[in-house]
């Protein structure tokens, strides 16, 4: 038996081989949240009557049951398969995520600039996508990490960032524009906050991930690409939509960022690059 794990390598083979209307995974013991997101996005989009075969006398088969709220047992490390719609869903889903992660925050200012920041992710597929998203989250306590990952079937990156971009025109581009500073998310403000600042979207999120040298997977159309190697791989069969996918360390993010205070570290981070600071 093998494993499907949170690699571009196995990403890509698993995407190219969604052609047909039935997916074999009898031979994995483990299959990662991100492909059982990705899966039910597929069977709830283009593909209805999709087939899934699996062995159910595997762990994998175990842990599918989990993540679907299909058997009676629950797991503490794990936010199972949630469909989001609207943004009451959004901020549901993100309470579980924080409940799952057990995350130390200095105080309520950082627990909601963090929050905010996970809205944004789900966001991503719900507002700009136009299309419900699938999401789901799973803590790993022997590899001390947390994983999060949403897809969609929406527009995708491209007429997305096109809308404001002109010049774009492939989905490699648009990603990597999508993760620059000031190009995505959305700004609230809260008087005296550092959260007046937040509308940053996958930038923010880019540059938490990688500060913690954790990864974050985005694939859309013919794209997909990879944070940590900084690498983009084309796929044969084109995904409709977006997926995105965040994975790190959860005592390095403790340790290199929350213990800093995450508005603190937020605050710097958006005014790395401004030359100045923002004093009111």
């Amino acid at each position: 038996m093998s494993a499907l794990r949170y690699d571009i390598n196995q990403i890509v083979d698993f995407l190219n081989s969604l052609g047909s209307q039935e997916v074999n995974l009898k031979h994995y013991d483990f299959i990662d949240p991100l492909f059982w997101v990705t899966l039910k996005a597929l069977a709830d989009g283009p593909k209805p009557g999709l087939t899934v075969k699996i062995d159910k006398n595997s762990s994998a088969y175990g842990y599918y049951l989990y993540l679907f709220e299909r058997g009676r047992r629950k797991s503490p490390t794990v936010v199972p398969i949630r469909k989001v719609e609207e943004r009451n869903s959004i901020e549901n889903l993100v309470k579980e995520i924080l409940q799952i992660a057990n995350l130390r925050f200095c105080d309520y200012d950082d627990e909601f600039a963090f929050s905010y920041i996970l809205m944004e992710l789900i966001n991503n597929s719900v507002d700009h996508g136009q299309s419900p998203a699938i999401a789901c989250a799973q803590v790993f306590p022997n590899a001390d990490e947390i994983e999060i990952s949403v897809a969609d079937h929406g527009l995708g990156f491209l007429q997305t960032i096109k809308k404001k971009y002109n010049d774009v025109s492939s989905y490699e581009e648009a990603i990597k524009r999508a993760i620059q500073k000031g190009i995505t998310g959305y700004t609230i403000t809260m008087y005296g906050s550092v959260t007046k600042h937040v509308g940053m979207g996958l930038y923010v999120i880019s540059k938490m991930v990688r500060e913690v040298v954790g990864d974050m997977i985005i694939v859309s159309g013919d794209a997909v690409f990879s944070l940590r190697d900084n690498l983009v791989r084309k796929i044969e069969i084109p995904w409709q939509g977006s997926i995105v996918s965040v994975r790190f360390n959860i005592s390095r993010f403790e340790r290199q960022i929350l213990d800093y205070g995450f508005s603190f570290w937020l605050k710097l981070t958006l005014e790395e690059e401004e030359g100045e600071e923002d004093m009111f």
